[in-house]
């Protein structure tokens, strides 16, 4: 037996409609964090606070944001050691 198209039509109005998007977020790239400061220490801020619970989407973004900011700071860190070049 064929659902008649209202109950279709429902069953995927509420569908669309659950905190959960069918369509996965795609991931920024380590570049991008490098490059954007304010928008890394967001994301690292939000990682520390969904901890455990994988509130943040898409969750690889917290371990990329992390591994960028560990090498802006090495980075600087070098910069200034050898006078700023």
């Amino acid at each position: 037996m064929r659902a008649p198209l209202a109950i279709v039509t429902a069953a995927l109005a509420v569908a669309a409609c659950t905190d959960k998007a069918s369509v996965p977020v795609q991931a920024r790239s380590l570049e991008f964090f490098k490059a954007n400061k304010e928008i890394r220490d967001n994301v690292i801020a939000l990682c520390a606070k969904a901890q455990g619970t994988h509130a943040y989407q898409p969750e690889e973004e917290c371990g990329t944001a992390l591994t960028a900011k560990e090498q802006v700071a090495r980075a600087d860190l070098i910069r200034e050691r050898t006078g700023g070049n």
